[in-house]
């Protein structure tokens, strides 16, 4: 396994670059909607636009949809639900 390789942009943060999955470069949730509530608060649908690399190839841009909830006894946090790629408007 080729070894973490690490860019800092600021003190104590840093992108990881290489290795052998996909790299994330940017992300970015382009619309939001609630589709329920759970103990008050809600659960939502995000669209997030993702860039990122394979290797040595130009960026790539994927959406996805996903469903996140309520984190129990946790003011502000959420939990993934459900991943869907491609997303669609909302």
């Amino acid at each position: 396994m080729k070894a973490l390789i690490k860019a800092f942009i600021a003190p104590r943060v840093y992108v990881p670059l290489g290795g052998n999955s996909p790299s994330l470069l940017d992300h970015d949730i382009i619309d939001a909607k609630k589709t329920g509530t759970v103990d008050d608060r809600g659960e939502y649908k995000l669209s997030v636009k993702f860039v990122s690399y394979v290797g040595l190839s130009s960026s790539v841009e994927n959406t996805w949809d996903i469903d996140v909830t309520p984190k129990p006894s946790r003011v502000n946090e959420y939990l993934i639900k459900k991943v869907e790629r491609t997303a669609k408007g909302l």
